[in-house]
Formats: structure tokens, C-alpha cells, sequence
């Protein structure tokens, strides 16, 4: 749907992410355990440090989250 739109992405049945360059920053969602976690991972100056914005149960609602947030 996000590449329809060209916004590259990566998925994966466990995470889908912006598909960036080395060293750029990225938002991913990622399945931690049973739960969605939404983050920023920095790249840039830093070697992959993940910082969770939001936990959800839901996988829809995750994935839902992750969309409306790359539209913005």
C-alpha cells in the first residue's frame, strides 16, 4: 500500500520499516514477544538505538498506526 504511494518500505512478517539509506533514521513497527512496538531507530550518529514511541496489543491497530503515521 505505502509503495503504491512510493514510499519505500520493507516488511516481514515480524516488522516493516522505511526503506532508507545507510545512516538515515527510521520509523519501524516490530513484534516484541506478543505485543507491537512503534519506534524511531536512529542511525544517523548512533549504531541503531531504538527509541519506542508506543506499545500496542493489536496487530491491525499497530499496523494501522504505522500507515497513518507515514501519510502524515
Amino acid at each position: 500500500m505505502l509503495t503504491d504511494l512510493e514510499i519505500p518500505t520493507i516488511a516481514t512478517e515480524t516488522s516493516i520499516e522505511e526503506a532508507a539509506g545507510q545512516g538515515e533514521n527510521i520509523y519501524r513497527l516490530a513484534k516484541r514477544n506478543d505485543k507491537w512496538a512503534f519506534m524511531f531507530v536512529q542511525y544517523e550518529k548512533q549504531d541503531g538505538k531504538e527509541n519506542v514511541g508506543k506499545i500496542f496489543e493489536d496487530e491491525d491497530i499497530a499496523c494501522k498506526y504505522y500507515y497513518f503515521f507515514q501519510l502524515e
